[in-house]
């Protein structure tokens, strides 16, 4: 019995005997452990094991994180090898869960992947999701977190499709919920948005909220976010059914949550590695797609010119369509494509409110900008930004830009 202390302790008798049960050979010894934190946080660091006989010490991660990541290498991990890290330990504590992953290299970086990658690393989402497609019950029994957790909203729906009458519960006109937005009169959400959003998404969209009131006190963001955006914003944070009801529709699966470029690892040795399970959850597939593929505009390191030339080869249609492709390889006539197509908007527009909208309202709550400035500063070229050290700014709003337009296109198509 291996003990979590004696592993955190750098005990050799510990990691000695954690190899061991692994399955390697059972004569290995381990001499001696090092440690080399890997994040600024102390939450994952390399164990570095020096093994008696051998030159070259065996690497290990050791992470510390939270339940439903500790959940998902214990329960569901070993369903996936061909794209998950080897779990060597697993402890799973509501506060304090610890693992021992297998240390994957990153060979090949996002701005080098190529049209291959992509199909291969869309297809492992699909493959995610066809395991546990539909088996919502199933996964709930676990404990995992739902995405779109609807019992109060679908409660609400109910009554709402009968007739019947639910206090403060009825949505304001449209009119009237985007005058309060933008004249900064509504600054938490109605009932009807807490209704319809359920207790998972409520606080995320009071996130939103905060970042909407954010953007309208700076005018927007010239050339990104204007008053159109503003308004789709607002009209969706006030009532978010458009968008929640379609996405409850499909069927529920295993999401990984965030499985943006930077979670992915891709080695020498042609292998495709997933990282960071923290954000496990269960809802609809698509949500993981668009998160994958509106994601790839901020990879960092890659010029405008290099992003223009991967849209070039890979198009977001092209990785839907390998997405569908894949899941009807996996599910059949279970799989339904059209309903897939027509919720990429919805998925989109949600990944706006809970994921880049609180994302750009902290940026801005945290920068160093007044009013004046951040106007002044949104008329300089390019070439301007970069000489006055502001490669933040303008990276930002390279990849706003394209993700701000993508989604007022998807808000229009609700």
């Amino acid at each position: 019995m291996v003990e979590l202390e004696d592993l955190r302790n750098r005990n050799p008798r510990a990691w000695t005997s954690l190899l061991t049960q692994g399955l390697v050979p059972d004569n290995i010894i381990v001499a001696a452990v090092g440690e080399e934190p890997l994040s600024a946080s102390s939450n994952v660091s390399r164990f570095l094991l020096s093994l008696k006989g051998y030159h070259e010490p065996l690497s290990l991660v050791g992470k510390r994180t939270d339940a439903v990541e500790g959940l998902f290498y214990e329960v569901f991990a070993a369903q996936f090898p061909h794209f998950t890290a080897r779990c060597w330990y697993s402890h799973i504590g509501l506060d304090d869960s610890w693992l021992v992953l297998a240390d994957v290299q990153n060979d090949h970086p996002p701005e080098t992947w190529n049209e291959k990658d992509f199909e291969i690393l869309v297809g492992n989402l699909a493959s995610l999701h066809a395991t546990y497609w539909d088996q919502r019950g199933v996964l709930e029994q676990y404990g995992l977190p739902s995405l779109l957790e609807d019992s109060d909203a679908e409660t609400y729906l109910g009554a709402h499709e009968s007739g019947e009458e639910m206090p403060e519960a009825q949505p304001p006109s449209q009119i009237e919920r985007i005058e309060r937005w933008l004249q900064g009169q509504q600054r938490h959400l109605t009932e009807h948005a807490k209704r319809t959003a359920g207790p998972s998404l409520a606080p995320l969209l009071a996130d939103a909220g905060r970042g909407l009131d954010t953007l309208i006190e700076f005018n927007g963001w010239p050339g990104i976010v204007d008053d159109r955006h503003l308004t789709a914003l607002a009209d969706l944070l006030d009532d978010p059914l458009p968008v929640l009801h379609q996405l409850r529709q499909l069927p529920y699966t295993l999401l990984h949550g965030d499985p943006s470029a930077e979670r992915w690892c891709l080695t020498l040795f042609d292998d495709y590695y997933l990282l960071d399970w923290s954000q496990t959850t269960i809802g609809p597939g698509v949500y993981d797609l668009v998160s994958f593929i509106d994601q790839l505009e901020l990879l960092s390191g890659e010029t405008a010119g290099a992003r223009e030339t991967r849209r070039s080869r890979v198009t977001e249609e092209t990785m839907i369509d390998n997405y569908i492709l894949a899941m009807r390889g996996e599910l059949g006539s279970r799989f339904d494509a059209r309903a897939t197509r027509q919720a990429v908007p919805a998925a989109r527009c949600l990944l706006v409110l809970t994921n880049w909208l609180p994302q750009l309202g902290n940026w801005l709550r945290e920068s160093p900008y007044d009013l004046n400035a951040w106007q002044a500063m949104n008329k300089l070229p390019d070439q301007a930004l970069l000489d006055a050290g502001m490669a933040d700014l303008l990276g930002w709003r390279l990849s706003l830009a394209t993700i701000f337009d993508r989604f007022l296109r998807a808000y229009r198509l609700l």
